[in-house]
């Protein structure tokens, strides 16, 4: 899949992450019929994975740099495991709104961001032909 990024800063002073089909704002994350608001720590998340979106997986050190900055030493002693927590409420959060996709944890690399596959045009020309025969 091609990388197709765009990064957009508003007045809130956030960066702004559009993907096709997927959005991070200042208070929300949005995708094709469905939408969720999630709580700033979390959209510090999110807004990191779909920076990151076709780069692989994000390192939990990442993950807890981007969150609490390294001016604070890296973060909380249990920093790790509050990352976790808060992808579990990220992931419950947007399968509640409708969201296809998934947060992957590949063990031992970090998370990424998976997308819903979009069906081809091709698909879609098959399955219209189906329909009409």
């Amino acid at each position: 899949m091609t990388r197709s990024v765009i990064i957009t800063r508003c007045d809130c002073r956030q960066l702004h992450v559009r993907l096709p089909g997927f959005t991070v704002d200042c208070h929300s994350v949005r995708w094709g019929g469905g939408a969720c608001r999630l709580a700033a720590q979390q959209m510090k998340i999110v807004r990191l994975l779909a920076f990151r979106f076709g780069t692989g997986p994000v390192p939990g050190a990442e993950l807890v740099s981007w969150v609490w900055g390294e001016e604070d030493g890296g973060g909380p002693l249990y920093a790790a495991e509050i990352i976790a927590s808060q992808m579990a409420r990220i992931r419950r959060r947007m399968v509640a709104a409708g969201f296809q996709g998934q947060i992957i944890n590949r063990f031992g690399f970090g998370y990424e961001l998976e997308l819903p596959k979009r069906p081809s045009p091709l698909t879609l020309v098959a399955s219209t032909e189906q329909v009409a025969a």
